[in-house]
């Protein structure tokens, strides 16, 4: 289904995964406004089960890159739609995509190629990874975990360490 000769298709699958994941987050919002314990806790497990599908996709979709199943084009857009939503589930997600796909991302050669006929609202792979450290730091509007503050860390010093 999602390598179907057609990078569109492929390329429209993967996004829906991604978007079906963001619009879970509604479940956040749920878990502020429960008004019983119980549904607060029904709300926290089912959370935390989305949480856990939407990082097992996109390390999915990060091991279809690494066999050459998707393309460079996809991946960079992958990254930025995550970056765009700015909420600690997506940088969670981009923290496990970039971990599974980071090295060979950066050493692509059509790298370069994608970055001359790229979307201006997409930004190149050194500019993301700069927001993501962004992040991780205490002056970023977003308010982050330790957790996943040392996710980021782990993948600044994954791409430092080569």
């Amino acid at each position: 289904m999602l390598v179907s000769g057609n990078c569109r298709k492929s390329k429209c699958t993967i996004f829906y995964f991604l978007f079906k994941f963001f619009n879970s987050l509604n479940l956040s919002r749920r878990i502020k406004n429960a008004k019983t314990e119980d549904e607060k806790t029904n709300y926290e497990e089912i959370h935390y089960l989305m949480r856990q599908r939407a990082n097992g996709t996109v390390q999915f979709i990060g091991e279809l890159y690494k066999v050459d199943m998707l393309n460079v084009g996809i991946m960079l857009k992958c990254i930025n739609r995550l970056l765009h939503f700015a909420t600690e589930e997506s940088i969670e997600c981009v923290c496990k995509l970039l971990t599974t796909v980071g090295k060979k991302l950066e050493k692509d050669p059509n790298l370069k190629n994608y970055y001359a006929k790229m979307d201006k609202n997409d930004k190149p792979f050194p500019q993301c990874m700069n927001i993501l450290q962004h992040f991780s730091t205490k002056q970023s509007k977003v308010i982050l975990t330790s957790r996943i503050r040392f996710e980021i860390q782990n993948v600044i010093d994954l791409r430092r360490d080569g």
